[in-house]
Order: C-alpha cells, then sequence, then structure tokens
C-alpha cells in the first residue's frame, strides 16, 4: 500500500511536478529527472553533434522569424541569446510567436482566438496544416497550482506587474515546433517555406476559421 502512494509522488517529481498521466498543470515543486540509463548512453555519444545542431536549428529558427515576420498579426518573440550576452546558446526547443488578434479581426467582427489559430478542428488552422505547434493554452506561473492556496485559491503573492505580463503572453503565445520529436527546425528552407505558405493560406482564409468559431462559441480572444 505504501509503494503504491509512493509511485505517483516519485512520478511526480521526475516530471516536472505534474501529476501521472499527461496532465500539463503542476500541483508541486518537480525536476526533469526522467533520463534513463539507455537514453544517457546515447545522449553521450550525441553531443559531439551538438554544435552543428544548434547551428542547424538557428538558421531554421532565422528563417521562419524572417518570413512570418511578414504576416500581418504575428511577431517572433526575441530568443534569450538576443536579449543577454550572458546566454551563449539556447536550444530553441520551440519557435514562440505572439499573435496579433486585431490582424485577424477585431473581436466584435468574428476575431479569431489564438486557440482556433494553432488548431481548429476541421478548417485551414495550423494544425489541419500539417504545422507541428503547441495546442494547448499555455498557463502562466502566478496560475499554476503550486502558487495558489489551496483554500481560498488566492494568488495574492503572486499579484505583481510580472504575473499580469506573463498571463497576456500566455493568451498571445503560438509555439511552433513544440511537438516532441518534430525537429522543425532542423529543417531546410524548401520544407521551412511550407510552413509560411500555411500561416499565409490562413490569414488569406479567415472567414472560414471566423465561421468556425462561432460554430464552437469562441467569442474571446
Amino acid at each position: 500500500m505504501e509503494q503504491r502512494r509512493c509511485a505517483p509522488l516519485v512520478a511526480s517529481l521526475r516530471d516536472h511536478g505534474r501529476p501521472p498521466g499527461g496532465a500539463s498543470d503542476h500541483p508541486q515543486l518537480g525536476w526533469n529527472l526522467r533520463l534513463s540509463e539507455f537514453q544517457s548512453a546515447i545522449l553521450r555519444v550525441q553531443l559531439a553533434r551538438l554544435k552543428d545542431q544548434l547551428a542547424a536549428k538557428a538558421k531554421g529558427a532565422a528563417y521562419l522569424a524572417s518570413e512570418l515576420s511578414s504576416v500581418p498579426g504575428l511577431r517572433p518573440v526575441p530568443m534569450p541569446t538576443d536579449l543577454d550576452p550572458r546566454v551563449t546558446a539556447h536550444d530553441r526547443f520551440s519557435l514562440a510567436f505572439t499573435f496579433g488578434s486585431e490582424a485577424f479581426g477585431s473581436e466584435g467582427t468574428g476575431g479569431v482566438s489564438v486557440s482556433v489559430f494553432r488548431a481548429a478542428p476541421r478548417r485551414a488552422a495550423l494544425r489541419a496544416e500539417g504545422i507541428p505547434v503547441s495546442r494547448r493554452d499555455l498557463v502562466a506561473c502566478p496560475d499554476e497550482p503550486i502558487y495558489a492556496d489551496a483554500t481560498s485559491r488566492d494568488y495574492s503573492s503572486s499579484r505583481t506587474a510580472s504575473a499580469a505580463q506573463a498571463r497576456a503572453a500566455c493568451a498571445r503565445l503560438v509555439l511552433l515546433g513544440q511537438t516532441a520529436g518534430s525537429g522543425l527546425l532542423f529543417e531546410e528552407s524548401e520544407e521551412l517555406a511550407d510552413v509560411v505558405r500555411a500561416v499565409e493560406k490562413i490569414h488569406k482564409n479567415l472567414r472560414h476559421l471566423r465561421r468556425e468559431q462561432r460554430q464552437l462559441g469562441q467569442i474571446r480572444n
């Protein structure tokens, strides 16, 4: 019995504090301790390729950031390496853009929400176009269960200007390539051009997304 109680706790602690079963919230503090001995052996050999892989991902990210900047409503988020000289390298696990709903129609005229833009079930959204993108809405750190009072759910200790900024950012972010194993940023420019064409196609066919959003009953951006 004791072992059955401890197993979920250990699984949570080794997976960023997330409960077992694929949930994305974080009710407690945890770590990234999921690497097995077999994976470690493979990783040790692969580390010899790290420099070249980081350079390839940087090239892919630069291409997408440049090309997608011309799409109204999308703006690439600066990388830590661009903001702080102390950051000498970044793995670019995903490529982040802010989504400007004003460029996709105002809310009063059927503006498209960021969730529909990412993964509309039936129309020409990113997921439907085969583009690897984070499907779920992001949760700001101050709103994670670990920071909430268990009885009142009061976030007063985290109610700061930075918390408000974090919530606003999470409501506007689109993460490309975050799907595990997508390898999006490793692709050559010819392949990445398909991503750009897909986003441009979505922007040109906004009326379809707006119709779908109305059918889904989504009225907020």
